[in-house]
């Protein structure tokens, strides 16, 4: 008889343990009512975020890169189509996050200052006259 009280007592107090952990648990995931506002934004984010990747796409600058990748312009439409709202949004981060242009224009520059250093120490120590 005792060794069953002594069997109770701890399972009874692991019951209770693991219930209010339940309970608290789910208390955490409790969804709540967002306004109208703020789901139609969402929407539209989403559809604007598509229409800009339709718009990259559909650039006559951009049609040899595609061609380069093995994509028609029809095949790249219905690859972004065939994207979840998820993927369009991360995609559309990371061509944000892309530099503008910064590789030509900021090699160039560094060509330019380095050919400009060379000649100007050539120049000073003497090797060439300008």
């Amino acid at each position: 008889m005792k060794t069953k009280i002594r069997l109770k007592q701890p399972i009874s107090v692991l019951l209770i343990a693991a219930f209010l952990n339940l309970c608290w648990v789910s208390s955490q995931g409790w969804a709540h009512m967002i306004p109208t506002e703020t789901a139609v934004e969402r929407g539209i984010q989403k559809l604007s975020q598509r229409e800009e990747l339709r718009a990259l796409i559909n650039r006559k600058d951009l049609q040899p890169q595609l061609e380069q990748y093995g994509l028609s312009r029809e095949e790249a439409l219905a690859r972004l189509n065939s994207l979840t709202d998820a993927e369009v949004s991360q995609l559309a981060a990371e061509i944000d996050q892309l530099p503008e242009g910064q590789g030509t224009a900021g090699t160039v520059l560094a060509v330019m200052l380095i050919v400009g250093f060379v000649v100007l120490l050539l120049w000073l120590l003497k090797v060439i006259k300008i």
